[in-house]
């Protein structure tokens, strides 16, 4: 985890680990849901009707997207991480909702990423995903008119494509071998490796 709403900060510590049990964070997470829950609208807008036929409460209440960057071009720091993500959920109509922010790594194809959980249940009723897609987009073209080392910030379905430039990916990729290797080879010098086992290491 690398950042929250404000309402959920003291939820977890200083290296975004869980601060309480998991069930007292979710209560914090859904705590709009179930206060309008309460108050009998207990499904997002477009979970109504023949959008929900077996009539299932709170059904995608959660709205998640992916902001990745491309597979060999740079990554960010977990603050540009965090000044993004605030500055995407502001266009996308969606920073006072309860969200978080996580950071896990590299995905197997090879893309720094993170991951946006919000809950549609807000403090003044629900928020409305139609069209969410489109504003995504703007979000994106908006982000690229800001924010000049994007580049071509793109869209594809629910994911931004974020590209950024090589050196500072292979300075990250390098960092990040290093770190992997050293955890499970306690004592041992990472310098000692040759060159080509290093390079094996960080691809």
């Amino acid at each position: 985890m690398i950042a929250t709403s404000s309402d959920l900060t003291g939820q977890f510590d200083l290296d975004g680990q869980p601060a309480d049990s998991f069930r007292r964070i979710e209560k914090q997470f859904d705590r709009n849901y179930l206060r309008l829950k309460r108050e009998g609208e207990d499904n997002p807008p477009d979970r109504r009707g023949k959008h929900n036929p077996e009539k299932q409460g709170g059904k995608d209440r959660i709205w998640h997207c992916s902001l990745a960057i491309k597979a060999g071009h740079d990554i960010l720091t977990d603050q540009q991480w965090v000044g993004l993500a605030e500055d995407y959920l502001k266009r996308m109509g969606l920073d006072e909702a309860a969200w978080i922010a996580v950071r896990h790594g590299l995905s197997k194809r090879g893309n720094d990423h993170i991951h946006l959980m919000v809950n549609l249940a807000g403090k003044e009723g629900w928020y409305n995903p139609y069209h969410d897609r489109i504003q995504a987009q703007e979000a994106c073209r908006g982000m690229e008119e800001t924010y000049p080392y994007l580049q071509a910030l793109g869209y594809t379905a629910n994911r931004q494509v974020i590209c950024f430039q090589q050196a500072e990916y292979w300075e990250w990729a390098q960092w990040k071998a290093h770190h992997d290797w050293a955890e499970p080879h306690p004592g041992c010098d990472w310098n000692t490796l040759t060159t080509k086992q290093r390079q094996n290491l960080t691809n």
